[in-house]
Formats: structure tokens, C-alpha cells, sequence
């Protein structure tokens, strides 16, 4: 049924497009050229509205786009904005803890803010800050992926590292509340 309504689009935008080929043989320069013009606009509108038809309800499964961003090399902060199912931040954050590239993201808006505990903190803990300013991944992902370092940080360092991280760091006081 798609199908038809597809092809029926398709003959009726080729019927359009073949009833154009008028001839203009007394039509000052400009006004050819105009109406020229104007067919071209028309036909690239018409092939769009074409390709788009074409393409309805041909849609990716997202758990597909997911896994390629789960286990691509991209940095874990570019992979989380991608994410549609946010629970597979957790494998996200499994993988950087495993290669030893953790981060810990934190939202802070235009001007990124630096204290000055940043290195002392990043280094005794192997942890790095990523600020995503004001454009970034999902709440749930970040939260995900945050908690997940948590509980890394408190199986590998207690409860030190809490007294030391900054308290801006997205999802902490959430985290602290369940746990």
C-alpha cells in the first residue's frame, strides 16, 4: 500500500516536472531566465519531498547506532551526547575505566569554571574533569556514566575521594543521597 502511494507521488511529480518543458520563444531574456530559475528551485523542492517519501518509515533501529558508539574509539564525552538509550553510558564508562581514561563530567555554561584543586584531585585519583558547558549530553547519561565512576572511586579509595571532588561534578548529590 506504501508502496503504491509512493510510485503514484513519484508519476504524478514526473507528470508535473515533463508538462514544464514549455517553450517561451517570445518571453524577453529575463523572463526566461527567471522562469528557468524558478524550475530548478521547483524541481530540487520536488526531489526533496521525493527522497523524504522514499525514506519515511525506513527508520535505524537505535540500539544499532548505539552499540557503534559504544564501542567506537570517538572520546566517551562526544559517544555520551550520542546516546538515545542511556543506560549504555554504563558500558561507556566501563571502557574508560578499563584503558584508564576516566572522566568525570560536570555541566557548567558558558565560561567553564577551574578551581584550583582540579590537578591535585585528577592526579592523585586518575580521574580527569570534562566541563561540557552549557550544550550537554543527556542528563541521564551523564548521570549513568557518573555514578558508575563513583562506585569505581569508592571500591578503589573508600570515601577520600568524596571529600576532595568538586561538589559540582553532575549527578554527585544525587548519588550521595541513594548510596
Amino acid at each position: 500500500m506504501v508502496k503504491k502511494m509512493k510510485m503514484a507521488a513519484i508519476n504524478k511529480y514526473s507528470y508535473i516536472l515533463k508538462s514544464w518543458s514549455v517553450e517561451m520563444p517570445n518571453a524577453p531574456y529575463s523572463n526566461r531566465v527567471a522562469f528557468e530559475r524558478m524550475k530548478r528551485i521547483t524541481l530540487v523542492i520536488l526531489l526533496f519531498g521525493i527522497s523524504f517519501m522514499l525514506s519515511f518509515g525506513q527508520e535505524v533501529e537505535q540500539e544499532v547506532i548505539d552499540s557503534i558508539f559504544i564501542h567506537s574509539d570517538s572520546p566517551s564525552e562526544f559517544r555520551l551526547k550520542m546516546l538515545e538509550n542511556c543506560e549504555n553510558a554504563n558500558f561507556i564508562a566501563k571502557q574508560d575505566i578499563e584503558k584508564n581514561q576516566i572522566k568525570l563530567f560536570i555541566v557548567g555554561g558558558i565560561a567553564p569554571v577551574f578551581c584550583l584543586t582540579d590537578p591535585d584531585f585528577e592526579k592523585k585519583y586518575q580521574v580527569s574533569y570534562h566541563d561540557y558547558g552549557d550544550l550537554p549530553a543527556k542528563e541521564d547519561c551523564m548521570y549513568n556514566y557518573n555514578s558508575r565512576v563513583f562506585e569505581y572511586l569508592s571500591k578503589k579509595y573508600g570515601k577520600s575521594w568524596k571529600k576532595e571532588i568538586r561538589e559540582d561534578v553532575f549527578g554527585l548529590k544525587e548519588w550521595n543521597r541513594k548510596n
